[in-house]
């Protein structure tokens, strides 16, 4: 009982805080204070329905000249299962100790397509040449001239950007990044059916923004994708994990 009473408080008391100071402190715990993460133990149910997606719908998309990035990849369990199927796979992520991780995953499988790399995507969104640099990194990477990016999944990410239009805009860099018809995959943590939006925040200096389905669809939408196929489970009592595969409809500036 205190402790939802805590819960309770911190997160009204974040509700209060400028989007700057929340955006730094979730950058920083999972910087600097995260060393594992293991979705598999904390939320069973949910990735059994997210395998059972993924199986059905995502992975049919898939091909073997395809081209993929996960952000917040963290020790990259998913992105590996999926990385054989495809030409190469990146991984990104705040976390050096979730790298570490993941690196030693993929040598241990000896999956040797997938390349990490640490980054904060949040000051990636501000440099003007974010977009260009990435491009002639992953050019180079890849080591042909008929390169594209077809795939991107979003693992449990965008509840970490404080801001919608932060969201708006890793929604239309991958509007730019992706061809005619390509995919991104979401996954998040959402407010259950008409419930306002909130941060939630909890001991540790643990952050997260726990937005609306109409939100997300809004800003989905908006950037040039269509929701192809949805699906959700009941998480708490005002939470649902849900999962987007949205397909890339139109070109945006």
């Amino acid at each position: 009982m205190l402790k939802r009473f805590l819960l309770y408080l911190n997160s009204k008391i974040a509700q209060t805080l400028p989007a700057e100071i929340i955006q730094k402190n979730m950058a920083k715990n999972w910087k600097n204070q995260w060393t594992e993460w293991k979705p598999q133990q904390l939320f069973p149910n949910t990735l059994a329905m997210y395998a059972v997606f993924s199986a059905k719908y995502f992975e049919p998309t898939l091909l073997p000249e395809s081209c993929i990035i996960e952000f917040g990849c963290a020790e990259a369990e998913y992105l590996l299962t999926i990385a054989p199927k495809v030409k190469k796979a990146y991984g990104f992520d705040i976390s050096p100790a979730f790298l570490k991780t993941a690196r030693n995953n993929a040598q241990e499988q000896e999956i040797t397509n997938v390349t990490f790399i640490e980054r904060d995507l949040q000051q990636w969104l501000n440099k003007p040449d974010g977009l260009p640099k990435i491009e002639k990194r992953m050019s180079r990477d890849i080591n042909d001239d008929d390169w594209y990016i077809s795939h991107v999944f979003f693992g449990w990410i965008l509840m970490y950007f404080a801001k919608n239009e932060d969201v708006f805009k890793m929604f239309r860099i991958c509007n730019r990044l992706l061809p005619s018809a390509g995919h991104i995959l979401i996954r998040e943590s959402l407010m259950k059916d008409r419930l306002p939006r909130k941060v939630f925040s909890a001991a540790g200096g643990y952050m997260a923004v726990y937005r609306t389905y109409e939100e997300y669809r809004e800003m989905i939408e908006r950037s040039g994708f269509n929701i192809v196929v949805e699906d959700a489970i009941d998480h708490e009592e005002d939470t649902r994990h849900h999962i987007f595969l949205c397909s890339k409809e139109t070109d945006i500036a």
